[in-house]
């Protein structure tokens, strides 16, 4: 079915040009009058001389030559307009039968002081611009971010949030879409993250509501990281040399190096990032099971390093003005290394030591990986009639060693039992193909029409060894814990959407079509897994705008998030013998239907955008503890009942002076599950949460920046658990320097201290739980 699809597609696609007027041309070349050298991207309009109504135009290529073809026979005058330059208009553009193509040779731009003032001005970018459909956040912008890696920029960002354990989410919700330049990774987002260094972003853009042009997958909608890419001719780059210290010494090195000449633009560059950690852990537990009431207290250290190698290179040939080639790969590799120290206390009912036990590992990880992009651009005639062929392909791969020693003592300090010896590799291999083509079609300068393919086709395997002491010390396979899991998913989709602007009023509709295939294998015990559905997937969006810069837009979309294969995989994690985690083969995908209301509004030094949205979940998603063994739990995700999600977010930007920038941010959301019962237990619930951000910005005689961030998130429920309150404080201090080519920054994370992760348990029959959890927020960076 796919590759009928893909034909018609193509043929349809392609047959539209055929039908095209092939009568008048007018071509010419574009320079600076005072540089003479060629003004690429330069926009040409055509208008009609007899009512001035524009009738079609084009851009300049890399060479500053243009070329409009297929213009009916008539009178025309012509405008050549670029930022920064005065409008160029030639009055007499005539076509007859005689006189088809008109060739204006050399046309000349002469600069305009005033737009340049006022160009720089408007590029002087916040580092948080929020636009109709989407925020943006300017990396390049938060003085904070640099010498980080990805993952600490967006623990930046209003609305997203990431916890101890790297797990991002937004507007609450960890179910959320991360892209790489607008692609799908095969690997965990926050561990990608962590290897990219924020010298390479450009910025970052937050999705709430997609159309159905965008991959539905994620609940709360999709984040968008966008790597930096040059435009400007010639040769140019970029640098970054950092040093941080947070109780170790830890280091940052990134270049970037762009060429651009005639057809041909090339770029790569590298991030290298080497720190250190430290954390400190403890929880208490208690289980109530029958007359029995015992307590487990866990008290941990953990210290480790880690470097992370990042590197990228791309080739852009422009095959004529129309038609564009481009490839491009990026890379990475790298290790951690730590060692852990737990001790676990265990009492009986009146708090009285019965035994206690020290589980001390060493671990190591290494990992790689490689992802490649191929793809054909062809631009037609009309402004934003464009044709996208595109390939990717990765790869990756991580391996990780844990040894561990665990002794078991009286509370008098002697040794209870032999000790006990355990040594585990978990090996990792994932791929990852994905084909697309999308198609843009202006019908007219207020009708557009969108379609395209996707096809994705993931394969994953993971394989576990374990192997430990009998009671006469030698070492044996553990028969029981090793697996073998294999997790292959394709999904197929076919979009279509279209776009209508009537003055004041826009309307965008679309639709989705999406088969998933799923198959998953358990080698061990020969269990195995297949899904296979159809999906379909609408999308509207309206929008009002009163005048430019105040605006409402009400929009909906329906939305999935499919199981990962750690959720699928129904092997149970031994990592922490006293709280287990399983996944479940059966584990079905949620489906999300998002409704939004949105209002954004400018003034000179104000502006605000605010929306409140609602979520309608089928089949919602939880992990759910519960009792296996004395003092033993397990965690296994489950589809749990029909929840309904509200929210509200605001943000506020206000620019009191020049030299002084503020932007706040509000998100607050609650959840209620209805009409739940799992094992017996009942989980009608309402669990809600809330954050805010500050930020200010002061520029000190254009060269002196300072930067102070608050950032605070309040007490947040989900179903079996309770998040207490966070906050902490960022200050950074930069100087541009070397005629403004050069900054060096100062910031201190978490400058007092504050940030800790800390939890405790609600509704778990027989066992209640306060988790406290510490690490290394505060640190200095020094970054030229």
């Amino acid at each position: 079915m796919l590759r009928y699809i893909v034909v018609f597609c193509l043929s349809f696609i392609f047959s539209l040009n055929l039908f095209s007027q092939n009568k008048g041309e007018v071509k010419g070349v574009v320079f600076d009058s005072k540089t003479d050298v060629p003004v690429e991207f330069a926009t040409i309009s055509l208008f009609n001389k007899v009512d001035s109504n524009l009738l079609t135009g084009t851009i300049s290529d890399v060479a500053g030559i243009f070329s409009i073809k297929n213009i009916p026979y008539g009178s025309y005058y012509m405008q050549i307009a670029f930022i920064g330059y005065e409008t160029l208009t030639i009055d007499n553009v005539a076509l007859t039968n005689k006189n088809s193509l008109k060739d204006l040779e050399k046309l000349y731009l002469s600069l305009n002081a005033k737009v340049i003032d006022e160009f720089n001005v408007v590029e002087e970018k916040d580092i948080m611009q929020t636009k109709i459909d989407k925020k943006v956040y300017n990396v390049d912008k938060d003085i904070s971010a640099q010498g980080k890696m990805g993952l600490e920029v967006l623990k930046n960002m209003p609305s997203i949030d990431v916890d101890e354990q790297d797990n991002i989410s937004l507007r609450g919700e960890e179910s959320v879409k991360i892209l790489i330049d607008g692609r799908p990774s095969n690997i965990e987002p926050s561990q990608l993250l962590k290897q990219i260094p924020a010298s390479s972003i450009e910025k970052i853009e937050v999705i709430t509501n997609p159309s159905a042009k965008y991959n539905p997958e994620g609940m709360a909608g999709i984040i968008n990281v966008v790597l930096k890419k040059e435009k400007v001719s010639g040769l140019n780059g970029y640098t970054n040399t950092g040093f941080n210290y947070n109780g170790q010494n830890g280091f940052n090195q990134s270049l970037g190096l762009n060429y651009k000449v005639k057809k041909i633009k090339i770029n790569g560059g590298y991030g290298y990032y080497k720190g250190n950690w430290r954390s400190n852990n403890e929880s208490f537990r208690e289980y109530n099971q029958g007359d029995t009431l015992f307590y487990q207290d866990r008290y941990g250290k953990n210290n480790g390093g880690h470097n992370n190698l990042w590197y990228y290179g791309g080739l852009d040939y422009y095959v004529n003005k129309k038609n564009t080639l481009y490839f491009s790969f990026n890379g990475w590799s790298g290790g951690n290394s730590s060692k852990s120290s737990n001790t676990f206390l265990f009492s009986d009912q009146n708090h009285e030591l019965d035994n206690f036990s020290k589980r001390n590992s060493i671990n190591e990880s290494d990992y790689a990986g490689v992802n490649y992009n191929v793809g054909w651009q062809t631009e037609f005639n009309k402004e934003d009639h464009i044709l996208d062929v595109d390939l990717s392909y990765s790869i990756n791969s991580n391996a990780s060693l844990s040894n561990i020693v665990d002794n078991t003592y009286s509370p008098q300090n002697y040794l209870l039992d032999i000790t006990q010896l355990q040594n585990t590799d978990n090996d990792n291999d994932n791929n990852n193909l994905n084909f697309k083509v999308d198609y843009v079609l202006p019908i007219t300068d207020s009708l557009e029409l969108e379609m395209g393919i996707l096809s994705t086709i993931q394969s994953q395997g993971a394989v576990f060894y374990s192997e430990s002491n009998d009671t006469t010390n030698l070492i044996y396979p553990d028969v029981n814990l090793n697996n073998n899991f294999n997790f292959n998913q394709s999904v197929h989709a076919f979009y279509t959407t279209i776009g209508k602007q009537y003055k004041k009023i826009g309307v965008k509709l679309g639709a989705r079509l999406e088969n998933t295939i799923l198959d998953s294998e358990l080698k061990n015990t020969n269990e195995k897994y297949t899904q296979n559905y159809f999906s379909f997937f609408p999308s509207a969006h309206l929008s009002y705008k009163i005048k430019e810069g105040n605006e409402y837009q009400i929009s909906y979309s329906k939305r999935i998030n499919r199981p990962s294969s750690w959720q699928l995989n129904p092997f149970t994690s031994y990592s922490d013998p006293y709280n287990l985690s399983t996944g479940n083969p059966n584990l079905q995908p949620e489906y999300i239907d998002v409704y939004e209301l949105s209002y954004i509004r400018y003034w000179d030094k104000v502006n605000f955008n605010t929306s409140v949205y609602h979520r309608d979940v089928n089949d919602k998603q939880d992990r759910i503890t519960t009792i296996v063994g004395e003092g033993i739990t397990v965690s296994r995700p489950q589809n749990l009942a029909t929840a309904k999600i509200n929210g509200g977010e605001f943000t506020l930007g206000y620019k009191p002076y020049k030299w002084w920038r503020t932007n706040m941010s509000f998100n607050i959301w609650n959840s209620s599950l209805t009409s739940l019962t799992f094992n017996n237990t009942p989980y009608t619930t309402t669990t809600f949460g809330y954050m805010l951000q500050l930020t200010s910005i002061q520029t000190i005689k254009k060269l002196w920046s300072v930067q102070l961030r608050l950032r605070y998130n309040g007490k947040q429920e989900d179903v079996q658990g309770v998040i207490k309150p966070r906050y902490g404080v960022n200050l950074s201090v930069s100087k541009s320097m070397l005629k403004e080519k050069g900054r060096l920054s100062v910031s201190i994370s978490d400058v007092f201290n504050t940030r800790e992760w800390n939890s405790y348990s609600k509704d778990i029959a027989g066992y209640a739980y306060t988790s406290n959890n510490k690490w290394t927020t505060q640190q200095i960076n020094i970054n030229f």
